[in-house]
């Protein structure tokens, strides 16, 4: 009776790691990274985004934010992961474009990078294609990054700061998001 529980244990051990384990440790390679940039802001605090430009791998992720004018120190995937000193955030603050923050769908997974140069308040309303999906926020120039449950900055929000990009109670329900001091 041993033998076959075990036996029984091992095969549920098999199939759930078959089934877990790409979830968990995605092949970052292939995983779709989008890029928006922030054109402007509405009366409201809403900011106002470009079209999302999106491409496969991390490597292409850093060219193309090269193409769309995002300041090279932004461009460095690992300088975002590991976070920049205070002095680095200050020029990035005074160029053109950089990176605001990396909202991640998991782990180090699909991504969609906000580009801009303003961390007072300004918000975003994600689109339906990212709606409930985020659960890590890598905050770059931002220091807080509060994400809120529905639309317009309303509902039950969680605050990502730099050194703990990863949600609790609110992974994979943001509906929009606010980059702020």
């Amino acid at each position: 009776m041993r033998r076959v529980l075990y036996a029984l244990l091992a095969l549920l051990v098999a199939v759930a790691t078959m089934i877990v384990i790409p979830r968990l440790s995605p092949d970052e390679q292939a995983a779709e990274h989008c890029v928006v940039q922030v054109l402007g802001q509405k009366p409201s605090g809403e900011m106002i985004l470009s079209q999302p430009r999106c491409v496969v791998g991390a490597a292409a992720r850093a060219e193309l934010l090269t193409s769309m004018g995002v300041d090279e120190w932004a461009t460095d995937i690992n300088l975002i992961s590991t976070g920049v000193t205070q002095s680095q955030r200050a020029l990035l603050s005074r160029s053109a474009s950089s990176i605001l923050a990396v909202h991640y769908d998991y782990n180090n997974g699909p991504s969609i990078t906000v580009a801009g140069n303003d961390c007072n308040g300004g918000y975003i309303n994600l689109s339906t294609s990212w709606i409930n999906r985020i659960s890590k926020t890598v905050n770059f120039l931002c220091p807080r990054i509060k994400h809120f449950d529905f639309w317009n900055l309303s509902g039950t929000y969680q605050s990502t700061w730099y050194g703990i990009p990863n949600l609790t109670y609110m992974s994979n329900r943001a509906n929009s998001i606010q980059y702020t001091h």
